[in-house]
Order: structure tokens, then C-alpha cells, then sequence
């Protein structure tokens, strides 16, 4: 929050109510003694959706700080759109960039950055990559083995949709209308 230019003051009131609520537990009806959590917060906690966010945006911003300085490469959808380098969702982000080594490399920059602003971990066995369908076998070996991700098959799903279904907008509205009306399969109303 330092580096986000938070006040020192606000700082540690975030800090003691990260660091100062403390548990015991009842064993076979005997109470223990009070410990503290030596780092977080309790699940559901009221404050963490807004650290969350802080962290987003944290990771949010090196990734813009690398496409700025042309060391990642985005994508434009059409020539007048901005250029598109990530989306982030819940506690997903999508990344975009050119299959090259030099943004590969930058990828793992920006992981490794991040990591080290927040304290946070990638969960590489959670993470994927998924590329063109031409690029060659080589290139795509080459590039899995710089980041060391999986390799997103065709017809992975994200949320339960497909991640690719081609340039058909047909198609993916039939897959998104099916998706929705299985969600929505037994409610009654």
C-alpha cells in the first residue's frame, strides 16, 4: 500500500486488523490458549475484498508498465481499439501477447515482479497457455518451456465455456445460450 501511496497511518490500521485477532479452540470441551494468525485474514473477512483489489490493480499496473515500455507486446482487435494486454476476472487474469521469446521472458518479469511487490505466489500447476493454431510445433515447445506453463488444448473450458470457438458469433451464442440454460436447468420460480 506504501508504493500505492497510502498514508503510513492507514497502513497500520489495514496491518492491526490483519495482525491482531486472535483464535483458541475447544478440544473435547476444554478451551486452549489464544494464538494469532501469523499472516492474512479469516475467510469471508469483510477487509480482504478490498486487499484483493489493491493487489489486483497492483498486478494490473507492472503489467501496463511493460507493454508502456514496449517490452510486452498486447494486441488490437480492430486499428482504432486500444491495445488489449490482460483481462482480469475474479482471481484470473488472461494475459495477450505476441509468441515470441522476448514477451515469454517479459511474462515471467512481470510474474516474478509481482511476486516480489506482494508477497503473492503464482500457482504455475494452475496456470496455462494457449496459442495460434499457426504456430509451429517448434515454436510452441520452445515457448512452453520458457514459461513452464501447460498447454491449453482446443476445447479447454474457462468457467465452464469454451476458450475458443472461432470467428462464429452463431456458434457462441448457441454454446453461451446452452451453458445457461443448463445453469438454470431445476430452478423454479
Amino acid at each position: 500500500m506504501s508504493r500505492m501511496d497510502f498514508c503510513e497511518w492507514w497502513i497500520q490500521r489495514v496491518m492491526k486488523c490483519v495482525t491482531s485477532t486472535s483464535f483458541s479452540l475447544v478440544l473435547n470441551g476444554e478451551r486452549h490458549e489464544e494464538f494469532r494468525l501469523s499472516r492474512g485474514l479469516r475467510q469471508g473477512d469483510l477487509l480482504s475484498h478490498f486487499l484483493f483489489l489493491f493487489i489486483s490493480n497492483i498486478f494490473s499496473w507492472i503489467i501496463e508498465k511493460h507493454v508502456d515500455s514496449s517490452q510486452l507486446d498486447g494486441f488490437k482487435i480492430k486499428n482504432r481499439c486500444p491495445l488489449l494486454s490482460h483481462l482480469m476476472f475474479a482471481d484470473d487474469c488472461l494475459m495477450f501477447s505476441t509468441a515470441d521469446q522476448r514477451n515469454c521472458e517479459t511474462i515471467l518479469k512481470v510474474l516474478e515482479e509481482f511476486q516480489k511487490m506482494t508477497g503473492q505466489t503464482i500457482n504455475i500447476p494452475k496456470s496455462s497457455v494457449f496459442f495460434s493454431p499457426n504456430l509451429s510445433d517448434n515454436l510452441k515447445s520452445c515457448l512452453l518451456s520458457i514459461l513452464g506453463f501447460d498447454l491449453m488444448e482446443e476445447g479447454s473450458l474457462y468457467l465452464g465455456l469454451p476458450t475458443i470457438w472461432g470467428r462464429s458469433k452463431k456458434k457462441g451464442s448457441k454454446i453461451h445460450n446452452g451453458t445457461s440454460s443448463r445453469q438454470t436447468q431445476g430452478v423454479e420460480s
